[in-house]
């Protein structure tokens, strides 16, 4: 398939073209209440073309998927279809990636063995985690794929790479002394099958499960918390929001809100974008372009080094050598604004019905299903019933940090931040 769309695109004589070829196969378990419903295996390969046509000083362009039942004469006139398109089309002109001397990263991967031993495996550690009263799993799904990422264009790039992730999704259900039944989420993505780590982290989602039920509503006037600890999904929603504030697309339709030179944070606080970090799921040697991704310094001592993100915004902003879009980033910050454990009553906001950052605005919140409540004596009281709100760019100049680190999907750095400036309502 792939010769063949070389052979018709040079044919048709297209001013430039990408090939992203993806492979996967796949296990996939599903269980309800830890009985197994289904026992899947799959195998999917995904080709998506990409058509450039170069008129009148301009490049326009337009995508198709090659399918597996595609003949010459199917994919003669989804190219057609495609050129035409892209003639109407009038982006400025960019070229497309080249080869450069950087060498591909290795991703981290599981050893792709028997992908259905690794989900039963996988499921055994989550049974051994479902130890608690008033818990259970309601549903379960493991999916263990090997993926393999192939990209091609008319300039001679050449590269693949694949990995093997672990996901899983369960629904823990909890049961409070009325009989009130509580409902959390949970879906993470690893490259790390470790049975003791996926117990530990089944057990505490558990216990965020059994929280939830006990939970009272927040009292405002008997809470005074002096930090708002966030972690997780809301943590990383606030970072992201830091993050694409300083991409091209960005500084292209000026409405990003930092500029390069810019102070963020009055204190030491690096931002870098990476190719790879260990044990991180979403590391990639290479972007939707071909750009070869190794390190981007975003922001370097708290004040923004640079901007980033995909070639063709980059150079339309006039970047020489544009960055590419990265899938992993990490945050390092000065040791003063680490801390080890709080003395002053504090409050950890654990569960969000959905996390919000407007950049225009700066605000950032939403409202929050889960909270442990830390009082001045140590005592521990899950609470739900409220909401978060604060101005990210205010917000993030008077933060501190946990001494703790950790690695999700996508992050390395401190495992939670700890919010000084936030209305609690």
């Amino acid at each position: 398939m792939i010769k063949e769309l070389k052979r018709l695109l040079k044919e048709k004589q297209v001013s430039a073209y990408e090939i992203l070829e993806t492979r996967s196969r796949s296990a996939q378990l599903f269980y309800v209440l830890n009985k197994l419903e289904t026992n899947r295996h799959t195998e999917n390969r995904d080709i998506l073309v990409t058509v450039y046509d170069d008129h009148d000083g301009k490049r326009g362009s337009s995508s198709f998927k090659a399918m597996a039942s595609d003949d010459a004469t199917s994919l003669s006139s989804k190219i057609d279809n495609a050129l035409l398109t892209a003639k109407k089309i009038n982006n400025n002109h960019f070229d497309l990636y080249q080869k450069t001397a950087k060498k591909l990263k290795e991703v981290p991967s599981l050893k792709a063995d028997d992908l259905g031993d690794i989900a039963t495996r996988c499921m055994d550690a989550i049974v051994k985690a479902d130890h608690f009263e008033d818990v259970w799993i309601n549903s379960t799904e493991i999916f263990v794929t090997t993926t393999a990422i192939h990209f091609m264009n008319s300039l001679g790039i050449d590269e693949s790479f694949d990995k093997t992730t672990l996901e899983i999704e369960l629904i823990p259900t909890s049961k409070n002394a009325a009989g009130e039944e509580f409902e959390l989420y949970f879906d993470t993505t690893l490259v790390d099958d470790d049975p003791e780590y996926i117990q530990k982290a089944i057990e505490d989602v558990l216990k965020q499960a059994i929280a939830r039920a006990k939970a009272v509503s927040y009292d405002a006037e008997k809470m005074k918390p002096e930090y708002a600890l966030i972690d997780g999904e809301m943590m990383l929603a606030a970072l992201d929001g830091l993050i694409g504030e300083l991409n091209y697309f960005k500084v292209l339709s000026q409405s990003n809100h930092y500029k390069k030179g810019d102070q963020l944070t009055p204190y030491d606080l690096n931002l870098t974008l990476k190719a790879v970090i260990e044990k991180a799921a979403d590391s990639r040697p290479f972007d939707e372009n071909g750009v070869v991704l190794d390190e981007a310094a975003i922001v370097v001592d708290g004040h923004v080094k640079d901007y980033w993100g995909p070639i063709n915004y980059g150079q339309y902003i006039g970047e020489t050598n544009p960055s590419g879009r990265y899938g992993t980033y990490e945050l390092k910050v000065a040791a003063d604004k680490k801390i080890d454990k709080l003395s002053c009553p504090y409050i950890e906001l654990l569960r969000f019905s959905s996390p919000q950052f407007d950049a225009s605005t700066g605000y950032f919140g939403g409202e929050v299903r889960l909270a442990l409540y830390h009082d001045d004596k140590g005592e521990v009281i899950p609470v739900t019933g409220l909401s978060l709100s604060g101005n990210l760019y205010e917000a993030i100049k008077t933060c501190a940090y946990s001494a703790q680190e950790i690695t999700h999907q996508k992050y390395h750095g401190p495992k939670a931040i700890y919010l000084k400036d936030f209305k609690l309502h």
